[in-house]
């Protein structure tokens, strides 16, 4: 299922190169899941969110959200509860990724299971860390020191990052 979001995510990059674009497709293919957009997430009192990336290793390695967790994109369902099913009673659950695509397929996946753990809420970050990136909010890498580079996915999706000297593929040395 998600590399059929993924192709219809591609198609619409293909005729808008926006990643706003990108999110209608997105929300389109994952109706039951919330969507926050930057400001929204921003405001929150960080102590009543869970936040999780969905990113692999070297994307979460190069920048992310401060106190992000990072999950696997495939970790089973299953074993995500059994992990951090008890990080989340009370608290609203974030989940992001580069654009959205893989952190909305994860919502989707596992927030009833959540909502019955206690969670709040499960959202997803309207146009990932590409769109944090793009209104130039704070990134962390993998020190905790703050960065202002950014990890592309690959070239057709790095794309969609508006300052492309920022996009790196390793951690900034500082």
């Amino acid at each position: 299922m998600a590399a059929a979001v993924l192709a219809l995510v591609a198609v619409l990059v293909e005729r808008t190169s926006g990643l706003s674009a990108v999110h209608e497709g997105i929300a389109a293919s994952y109706p039951n899941v919330v969507h926050i957009d930057a400001a929204e997430f921003a405001q929150h009192d960080r102590r009543s969110l869970v936040v999780f990336d969905t990113r692999e290793a070297e994307e979460f390695s190069v920048s992310h959200l401060a106190g992000a967790i990072r999950i696997p994109p495939d970790l089973p369902a299953e074993e995500f509860l059994l992990e951090y099913g008890d990080l989340v009673e009370g608290m609203t659950v974030v989940f992001y990724c580069s654009v959205g695509a893989r952190s909305s397929q994860y919502a989707e996946q596992t927030q009833s299971a959540l909502r019955g753990l206690g969670a709040v809420d499960v959202v997803n970050l309207k146009r990932g860390l590409f769109g944090w990136h793009n209104e130039e909010r704070p990134l962390v890498d993998t020190s905790g020191k703050a960065t202002r580079m950014i990890h592309p996915y690959d070239e057709y999706w790095g794309r969609l990052v508006d300052r492309s000297e920022l996009i790196s593929r390793i951690p900034e040395k500082f």
